[in-house]
């Protein structure tokens, strides 16, 4: 279930930056990695800026007032959000009394070989959790396999054609090849029913809900605190005057979103080797961009977006005096990680990236507390 709790850490990590999904979450380190407080002072504010001077937020910040129909989800919405916690409790199931179909999940080897009967790396190996239909392969092959019609243990050959240009391997753009497919097993998605009994099962401990009725109207007051949330950010940063925007925490971002990927894309390469891909490969299948100059510039306008959050934040923390005491610290991660000492997270991120995060919870909480909904 969504609470206010689980929201404004949501947002709290998106004030960094909108597309980087580490900000809240312990990493084991790892050498060579980003320094997240390296544009921070140790109290979390950005260095040699002062925010006050760059943005004027709006003067309604802290009696922050909307319509109640302004935020109360519609019915679409809401189903949507039911739809969505649903389906974070899928399951699957073994199948073995039918062939497999769109979106399955099936575990299968491939061996590759192109028309003059040649092969090169990463053209055989093992996908132990393949969605058909997810897109994960080279267009066309999940889709031979469901046209196949085959059951578990069975062998056949499909024929696809490599994309061109193909950005994996060039040297494979637009050729024709057959693969052998083995399939080892097929496992169906299962997305339970809402009912009284799953409420209860999964929310009567926690929440203490016990009906469906209970549930949607739960669920309905927490997206209206999500809205509320959203609009009252949405309004203190796109209803701000910005001049110059500092150009350190542009490239923060791009620095930070960049590592970040890259990150992702170096694990990847050392974990999937049968796929015979570099950490570059990798990337560009994570980001579709060939080189951190693409990638900038097609997150540019997301960066922008994040650093005006940043700077107006900062500037109301400014001017309300608000700072993180180690008390503060400790009550953040024993709330939102479980834990009180957080040594751990400071090695990785810093002090300046901890403090900063924990500020704007604080902030953020108090504005929230003090935005009105009228009828």
């Amino acid at each position: 279930m969504k609470n206010t709790k689980r929201v404004l850490l949501i947002l709290l990590c998106m004030v960094l930056s909108v597309s980087l999904l580490a900000g809240c979450k312990k990493k084991e380190p790892e050498p060579e990695t980003f320094d997240y407080s390296r544009d921070l002072t140790d109290e979390g504010f950005w260095k040699d800026v002062n925010a006050s001077d760059i943005v004027k937020v709006p003067e309604d910040y802290n009696s922050f007032t909307v319509k109640r129909s302004e935020v109360t989800p519609t019915e679409e919405e809401l189903q949507h959000e039911i739809d969505e916690v649903l389906a974070s409790y899928q399951y699957t199931v073994d199948v073995t009394e039918r062939a497999a179909q769109l979106k399955d999940v099936v575990d299968i080897n491939f061996e590759g070989r192109l028309a003059d009967g040649t092969t090169v790396d990463g053209m055989s190996g093992n996908s132990p959790q393949l969605e058909l239909g997810s897109g994960s392969m080279i267009p066309g092959f999940e889709d031979a396999i469901v046209e196949a019609n085959a059951f578990t243990g069975d062998e056949f050959d499909i024929h696809v054609t490599f994309p061109d240009p193909y950005q994996n391997n060039t040297d494979l753009s637009g050729k024709d090849a057959v693969f052998t497919i083995k399939i080892n097993k097929i496992s169906e998605k299962i997305i339970p029913e809402l009912t009284d009994e799953f409420v209860t099962d999964k929310y009567a401990e926690t929440e203490g809900l016990m009906t469906v009725a209970e549930f949607r109207h739960a669920l309905t007051d927490a997206l209206v605190e999500e809205n509320l949330l959203k609009k009252l950010t949405d309004h203190i940063v796109n209803d701000a005057i910005y001049g110059q925007l500092p150009e350190k925490l542009i490239t923060f971002q791009e620095d930070a979103n960049y590592d970040y990927y890259m990150l992702q894309a170096k694990a990847y390469a050392n974990y999937y080797t049968n796929y015979g891909y570099t950490a570059e490969q990798w990337f560009y299948n994570l980001t579709y961009c060939e080189n951190k100059e693409q990638f900038d510039e097609m997150n540019h306008d997301i960066y922008v977006q994040a650093v005006k959050e940043s700077l107006a934040m900062q500037a109301i923390a400014e001017q309300e005096g608000i700072t993180v005491s180690e008390d503060d610290l400790k009550e953040y991660f024993t709330a939102n990680e479980g834990v009180e000492d957080y040594s751990e997270y400071k090695d990785y991120y810093g002090i300046g990236y901890l403090k900063m995060v924990v500020r704007n919870e604080k902030l953020v909480a108090d504005l929230y507390k003090n935005a009105k909904i009228e009828d």
